[in-house]
């Protein structure tokens, strides 16, 4: 199998990406919290491959007793991160962690300096419907870091700056839209901005006149700093907060660039379209 196409190597990918995202910001480059995830992060991943599925929810974190001390006073929220941090890389590599992961930081003489050891396991007592609410809050909160981290935005026709504050936008002529286009050629329910996969992706919602990505008539495409959408006469520029600085928007990307597509969701599918005109 070529690497790249493994759920390894996606494993990998997020893992990586999380880490030089997430916990960059959070603890400045500090090498033992990074350590820390990365070793909860191969924990969680071997216990994926449990003949039961059941993926471990209770995790020991030994380090040697001065690091232990080093952790505790400078990064005091460590395991509130930690449990954010295994919760979306479960959802994101779809594996089935259903409750909050209990984890706890302990002291080993044995380990050397920045030496980690984690010891995981499934408790089935954490399993509780208290648990789960909880678990789609630290979610929730996950996804709002993520965006704010993001600080993604749409410039409309050269002016008027809109931030994307929500995981999912809707954008058309209808007053109850996330995004009102007061334009006779915009659909009614046009198109459709969401956070998925660590990245907002723009969705066609069965538009009379479609959706366009620089010049590309598009489904579903997965937006990147720069982009030029086109929904009928009205034009949007997508950005993030490293690239507020756009270029005009005559300078427009080739028409020939390829577009970056997934599979759409489910529930797009099933849009009823004929209200859209």
């Amino acid at each position: 199998m070529m690497k790249g196409t493994s759920p390894l190597s996606k494993f990998e990918r997020i893992v990586q990406e999380l880490i030089e995202g997430t916990f960059n910001r959070l603890f400045g480059g500090q090498i033992l919290p990074q350590m820390i995830a990365v070793k909860l992060a191969r924990s969680l991943e071997t216990s994926s491959y449990n003949t039961n599925r059941q993926i471990a929810n209770h995790y020991e974190i030994f380090l040697h007793p001065r690091d232990v001390s080093q952790v505790e006073s400078e990064s005091p929220e460590l395991i509130k991160h930690l449990q954010r941090y295994l919760l979306q890389l479960a959802a994101e590599a779809n594996f089935p962690l259903t409750d909050l992961p209990f984890i706890v930081i302990k002291g080993d003489e044995l380990l050397q300096e920045q030496q980690v050891r984690v010891a995981a396991s499934y408790d089935p007592t954490r399993d509780s419907n208290a648990t789960r609410q909880h678990r789609r809050q630290l979610l929730d909160e996950a996804v709002r870091d993520a965006l704010r981290a993001v600080d993604a935005f749409l410039i409309l026709n050269g002016g008027q700056h809109i931030s994307l504050e929500s995981p999912m936008i809707s954008i058309g002529r209808r007053m109850d839209n996330d995004i009102v286009l007061d334009s006779p050629s915009v659909s009614r329910r046009h198109a459709q901005i969401r956070w998925r996969y660590n990245h907002f992706i723009i969705y066609d919602s069965g538009s009379r006149a479609g959706v366009k990505v620089n010049g590309q008539k598009i489904r579903e495409c997965v937006l990147q700093p720069g982009d030029v959408i086109v929904l009928a006469d009205v034009t949007l520029v997508y950005g993030e907060g490293a690239t507020r600085s756009m270029l005009p928007i005559s300078q427009k990307k080739s028409d020939t660039e390829p577009t970056r597509s997934i599979a759409p969701p489910d529930d797009l599918l099933n849009d009823d379209t004929s209200k859209n005109e």
